[in-house]
């Protein structure tokens, strides 16, 4: 997963996740992330690492997450997910 270096958007929608791999933070090119309708509740601190993010939706997962924040920038939810995870 974590070799997947060029990769540019990405769509783990419908899978039923309940976590991340840290490897995901190797995936520097990502400009779009899916994660809708799985199990998330957290994300891991290599998250920070995906600076070019355009794009991140993350609905119909177990974030609590206020519905505020999902109008933010990725960079923003991001951050608002690993603070809130401490």
């Amino acid at each position: 997963f974590g070799n997947l270096n060029k990769l540019t958007d990405l769509d783990l929608s419908d899978n039923q996740l309940t976590h991340l791999p840290k490897e995901i933070g190797n995936l520097t090119l990502l400009t779009d992330l899916e994660l809708d309708n799985n199990q998330l509740t957290s994300f891991p601190k290599e998250m920070e690492n995906l600076t070019l993010l355009s794009g991140i939706s993350l609905y119909d997962n177990q974030f609590n997450i206020p519905s505020e924040v999902y109008d933010k920038e990725p960079s923003e939810i991001i951050d608002y997910i690993l603070k809130s995870k401490k």
